[in-house]
């Protein structure tokens, strides 16, 4: 992303900034302070959810986001197991104070392209948007191997026709 650069050009590293992290966990957070990778103040406001599997994709958002603009504080929160403990993360963060909110999470139990009545998060983000002046990033998707991939189909007007021309 060449944020070094960005950063001295325009004498930016991040000051002042709050950055809040949703994700599902910190597991490993205390060996990335331990390495420089993480500040030693990174305020984890919950880190509650854990599976077998290990939990700490958090860790390696806030050590980017730290690459990135190492001055800004930073925050985490879990956002896991559901909609209700993501929305309770978005609350927090925006009682704590953070300018950007970012999170890697996908609930299969919500709409995907629209917010719509359905769409608990979208519709509790939107109204956090319209009432905060906070930015909001969302992974577009984090399937690791699970993702679509595939030629462009062009459907006639320059869209991407994923079926093919089969519906």
């Amino acid at each position: 992303h060449q944020t070094a650069t960005v950063r001295s050009a325009y004498s930016q590293g991040g000051a002042g900034i709050k950055i809040g992290v949703i994700s599902d966990g910190v597991e490993n957070i205390d060996l990335s302070k331990s390495t420089g990778d993480l500040p030693a103040e990174v305020i984890v406001l919950d880190d509650s959810y854990r599976t077998a599997d290990g939990d700490d994709e958090g860790t390696a958002m806030l050590e980017i986001i730290h690459d990135m603009v190492p001055d800004a504080k930073l925050y985490f929160h879990t956002g896991f197991p559901n909609s209700i403990v993501f929305n309770n993360a978005v609350d927090d963060l925006v009682a704590a104070g953070v300018d950007v909110i970012v999170d890697d999470l996908g609930f299969f139990d919500q709409p995907y392209f629209e917010d719509g009545p359905d769409g608990k998060i979208a519709s509790h983000i939107a109204s956090i948007l319209a009432t905060n002046n906070i930015v909001f990033v969302s992974a577009a998707g984090n399937d690791a191997q699970k993702h679509y991939q595939g030629d462009y189909y062009n459907d006639g007007i320059n869209y991407h026709d994923f079926s093919r021309g089969s519906q």
